[in-house]
């Protein structure tokens, strides 16, 4: 790594290092803003590697995916952007054009066991923040960055998917990857957040178009619900996108609040602003609750502490994509750096871990390190922090084509509004397709004129046909275009007279592409079911390797379950005991999980908190014979709750109630749990149950009442917080068969030595 040219980051990374205490980040400040940025910057840059010598310029080490490589670079364009710092600069610029890969859409063929849409958009991202900010060109004999960022919408256009959920883009690019039958919010909404900034830089109304087709495809499907902007992660194709994941994450929403933003600046449409306006309220609501002071918290894995590896870097770009937002939408510039603020703060007091003791962490709540650091943690922190220069600087605005851009883009990467091109010539005769499977224009000449509604191009004519197709086409070299032109009338030239050995040049000349290949299979019946061999003598094919069944299979047929011969040992050790038919089986919920969801807005604690809400909001995942609460972390809750479950440990009653909260435990049944879900059954009151104090809203089905003896003595007994405990007379146990200690009959026959009689101390006596 190059080493620093910057003073103030020299004596700023001594004094971090000298007194290993949180950084000292004073938001309205540009000096502490730089001086901050700077130390959480070269801590970033510390993990990489790729400008070593052997290694690959563009990655990160392992565990970190190449995605976040690509995001990575992004936000150092930004840094030199808010801070003017080029130390960076030149690793960033060898990065970013190392993984373009051999056709220049950031699809390099060492990362096609998990290349997925999103990953490929994050470096298209990149490419157009350089191109936006007036980063360094690439200079001579390379793609610019506005190049690079409309291949990648070309490739992703190509992949447009109406044969399922009637649109929309895959996750995955290939079939043998994982997540190829799931479409998710990112993927979609990188996909239109590309189209929106492509528009404004080019102002090319084709880009508009597709931004717009993707939105209303995604508003139309469970994946947004308008009615209170929730934004869900994605849905499986298997289902036609019926239904969707309800996991929360923050850079689901800052893509497609960024993307309207985008739209908004470039037209002025007043239904981009509404659009604004309901997912910031919601990004807001959901994402810097009050209950953890009004910072940004990534609510689905981090109040729980278990975020995946990737997970950490999702603040990052809600962050970066709120920015952008107030930039480009002034009218909500003070209500996002309202919360911006307070988040810088908080992240900056989370950098005080790891060895030097600056190392930063996630709960930006807390000014104690949580014992997380990593590349996410980074980039999250780092992108809140020199945000706030926009606060104390005048800083240019993303520019595009006609407002000072310099990055030129490639006119074959401009968009057709339909499909891919025709290229055939004038007379109709000799089509085939084009050489290229982008969606673009012909750049054979720059001498245009429209006919008909056909575009030609010198001598050649382009049509336009409305091709959707979820694969791309092959390329074509040279030689493969000239053989497959074929034409339609008696040509004499040249061309016609070479068929003969352009054909026979072909094969060798034909190109690999990932794409066919991953659609290849074997033909029907090509190989042999394969069979094990034998271990042993005598072992035939591999049965028992001639430990006893020769014998006993050939001289006589015996009981299916005949423990006989030198069986395997699970056999011979079978499972002992019975299986319980009358067991049940509870889905376990502890209270530092509760308290959890409350502090995430998920669970309204002024509410009662049923199995259904429960569900609703992911709390449980599955409910079997009912939920039990249990006290894990209890000294966590310091929410009142009144909560309704199955079963409840005496711990977890006593911490509900020393809280101020209620616990009441009923009866269910695997129907009725069912029936409560889909709201068709009221989940708390039945016949027997106590009067409702509120009148009830009428249901399709009651809820039943227990009719075994073990489950009504349960729900009778006050200390399991029974709802049937009401029923009890006073000074009555809950049992059905046994008196009371303390009720038993007075036994005339026994009298004390001063001939009192005395009553018999209670024994549990049959009724």
């Amino acid at each position: 790594m190059k080493p620093f040219h910057s003073s103030w980051l020299v004596s700023t990374l001594v004094a971090a290092a000298q007194f290993g205490s949180a950084l000292q980040l004073t938001v309205s400040d540009a000096d502490s803003i730089r001086s901050t940025a700077s130390v959480v910057a070269y801590d970033l840059m510390s993990y990489y590697t790729g400008n070593r010598t052997g290694d690959v310029p563009g990655n990160l080490p392992s565990p970190y995916y190449w995605w976040e490589a690509g995001a990575m670079f992004g936000e150092m364009v930004e840094y030199w952007y808010y801070t003017g710092d080029t130390t960076y600069n030149d690793e960033v610029k060898q990065a970013l054009l190392h993984q373009v890969g051999d056709d220049k859409d950031y699809m390099p063929r060492n990362q096609s066991k998990s290349l997925g849409n999103d990953d490929q958009v994050f470096w298209a991202f990149s490419a157009m923040t350089a191109a936006e900010l007036k980063f360094e060109d690439p200079g001579d004999g390379q793609p610019s960055w506005l190049s690079l960022a409309q291949a990648v919408f070309n490739e992703q256009a190509s992949r447009w998917d109406d044969a399922t959920c009637g649109g929309g883009l895959r996750w995955q690019i290939f079939t043998f990857n994982a997540g190829y039958d799931y479409k998710n919010a990112v993927s979609n909404g990188g996909f239109f957040q590309l189209a929106a900034r492509l528009a404004r830089y080019t102002q090319n109304q084709t880009y508009v178009d597709w931004a717009e087709k993707t939105w209303e495809w995604y508003a139309g499907t469970p994946l947004l619900e308008t009615d209170n902007w929730q934004v869900n992660d994605g849905s499986g194709t298997q289902k036609n996108c019926s239904d969707a994941s309800q996991l929360q994450w923050t850079y689901n929403y800052g893509v497609f609040l960024a993307g309207n933003a985008y739209l908004y600046n470039y037209t002025g449409d007043a239904k981009y602003m509404d659009r604004i306006d309901g997912l910031l309220n919601s990004t807001l609501e959901r994402f810097f609750p009050d209950k953890m002071g009004g910072v940004m918290v990534e609510v689905t894995c981090e109040p729980l502490g278990n975020c995946n590896n990737d997970q950490p870097a999702f603040k990052a770009f809600l962050t970066r994509w709120l920015v952008l937002t107030a930039q480009l939408v002034p009218e909500v510039y003070d209500r996002i750096f309202e919360y911006l603020r307070k988040s810088a703060a908080g992240a900056a007091g989370q950098c005080s871990g790891g060895e030097l003791g600056r190392h930063c962490g996630r709960e930006w709540n807390s000014t104690v390190w949580d014992g997380t650091s990593g590349v996410g943690e980074q980039m999250s922190a780092l992108a809140i922090i020199q945000a706030m220069m926009l606060d104390t600087t005048e800083l240019a605005a993303p520019v595009g084509a006609t407002t000072g851009g310099t990055s030129k883009g490639d006119p074959s990467a401009e968009p057709l509004e339909n499909g891919k091109p025709i290229v055939g010539d004038i007379d109709g005769s000799n089509v085939c397709w084009k050489e290229t499977h982008v969606i673009g224009r012909s750049h054979t000449s720059d001498r245009r004129r429209e006919v008909g509604g056909v575009e030609t191009v010198g001598k050649k004519i382009i049509r336009h046909n409305t091709i959707h197709t979820s694969t791309m086409p092959p390329r074509l070299n040279l030689l493969s275009r000239a053989s497959l032109c074929r034409p339609t009338a008696p040509h004499s030239s040249v061309a016609s007279l070479l068929q003969p050995f352009l054909r026979s040049a072909q094969q060798p000349q034909q190109q690999r592409n990932a794409s066919i290949l991953s659609s290849l299979s074997d033909n029907s019946g090509a190989y042999n079911k394969k069979i094990r061999r034998g271990r042993g003598p005598s072992s035939g094919k591999g049965k028992t390797s001639g430990r006893g069944h020769k014998g006993q299979k050939a001289h006589g047929k015996v009981p299916r379950n005949f423990n006989g011969g030198q069986t395997p040992e699970e056999v011979v050790h079978g499972v002992r005991g019975f299986e319980n038919q009358h067991s049940i089986e509870m889905t376990p919920l502890n209270i530092n999980r509760l308290q959890a969801w409350i502090d995430a807005g998920r669970l309204d604690p002024n509410q009662p908190i049923t199995l259904r809400e429960l569900a609703k909001s992911r709390c449980i995942h599955g409910i079997k014979d009912g939920i039990k609460l249990l006290a894990r972390s209890s000294e966590k809750l310091t929410t009142p709750v009144d909560i309704v479950v199955s079963r409840a440990s005496a711990s977890a009653i006593a911490a509900i109630e020393a809280a101020g909260g209620k616990v009441t435990t009923r009866y269910y049944t695997k129907p009725s749990i069912s029936r409560v879900r889909r709201g068709e059954t009221d989940p708390i009151y039945s016949i027997q149950s106590a009067e409702p104090t509120t009148p009830r809203p009428e249901f399709k089905y009651r809820l039943p009442d227990p009719a075994s003896r073990k489950d009504i003595e349960y729900y009778r007994d006050p200390a399991h917080r029974g709802y049937l405990s009401h029923m009890l007379q006073e000074g009555q146990g809950p049992s059905l068969f046994f008196k009371t200690p303390g009720q038993g009959r007075v036994d005339h026959k026994k009298v004390t030595s001063k001939g009192a009689k005395s009553a018999i101390k209670g024994e549990n006596r049959v009724w």
